[in-house]
């Protein structure tokens, strides 16, 4: 018999990143369409690797997106900013027959304080996410 903590479920054993309760306006839409075809609604989280959708999207599992929502002050150095990425669908939440929750991976992602406004624009494709470092000037080293 061994004796020591209790397992955790199976549930708690996915989770890569923490998740804060941040309900905020969010934009998302097909990565392979136009921004206008977007569906504007709100966050109910928000961890380093993915975030959850409210509401509902004709969107497939496994589509991949775009998105685009602003932070809160506490984010960013205490400024807050606009939070651009791509993703990807992996779960939808259902009740009855209503869909009412999405939830997205985040792959890659750029975030930037409201302290440094820049345009809005395309989606970075080699932006940092949860699995790459941003990129940064390096050296090249004396041979």
């Amino acid at each position: 018999m061994r004796f020591g903590k209790k397992p955790k479920p199976f549930k708690e054993f996915r989770r890569q990143a923490t998740r804060f309760s941040v309900e905020v306006p969010v934009r998302f839409w097909p990565a392979r369409s136009a921004r206008s075809e977007g569906v504007q609604t709100l966050t109910k989280n928000i961890s380093r690797t993915g975030l959850y959708l409210q509401g509902e999207a004709n969107l497939p599992i496994g589509s991949p997106i775009l998105f685009e929502l602003e932070l809160p002050a506490p984010f960013g150095d205490g400024t807050g900013g606009l939070l651009r990425g791509r993703g990807r669908l992996v779960r939808s939440e259902v009740r009855g027959n209503k869909q009412i929750g999405l939830g997205a991976t985040i792959d890659r992602y750029e975030f930037l304080p409201a302290a440094n406004p820049a345009p809005l624009g395309k989606v970075p494709e080699s932006s940092a996410g949860s699995k790459a470092k941003p990129s940064v000037p390096t050296r090249r080293r004396a041979k």
